[in-house]
């Protein structure tokens, strides 16, 4: 295992949130939680987490990521983003999968390719209400 990969390593642990922002003429976020990691360090197992809404300001829900996975579980790839700090990137199941979650259902869902940075303590995040998107 070269430095790197133990720095990383050491980045990245069970528990920790990730977040990623997509949308045209909106902000939409995704979080997912690392519920474990390859022995090499090199990939994480993850899920989507929860979130609670905190706020309403304008036409934005202020959300607050939970570290409380659900859904299919999946890998992304360590990887260190251009300010040094440790992120992931991968695929992830996107289309329909709280529909499919409430239904209860063994279809998979569709994938989103994706890069996720650290969610830190207290962050929030202020996503476009779909009422004002598209």
């Amino acid at each position: 295992m070269t430095t790197q990969e133990l720095v990383q390593v050491e980045k990245i642990k069970v528990g920790d949130v990730f977040v990623t922002s997509w949308g045209y003429d909106q902000t939409n976020y995704d979080y997912i939680v690392v519920i474990g990691l390859s022995p090499s360090g090199k990939t994480a197992i993850c899920q989507l987490a929860e979130f609670e809404n905190v706020g309403f300001s304008s036409q934005c829900r202020i959300q607050k990521p939970i570290a409380k996975g659900y859904g299919y579980k999946f890998r992304m790839k360590v990887i260190t983003r251009y300010n040094n700090e440790i992120g992931l990137r991968g695929s992830y199941p996107f289309c329909h999968t709280e529909v499919l979650r409430q239904i209860g259902t063994d279809e998979k869902p569709g994938l989103r390719l994706g890069g996720f940075s650290k969610v830190n303590e207290g962050d929030t995040f202020w996503e476009t209400d779909s009422m004002f998107g598209h």
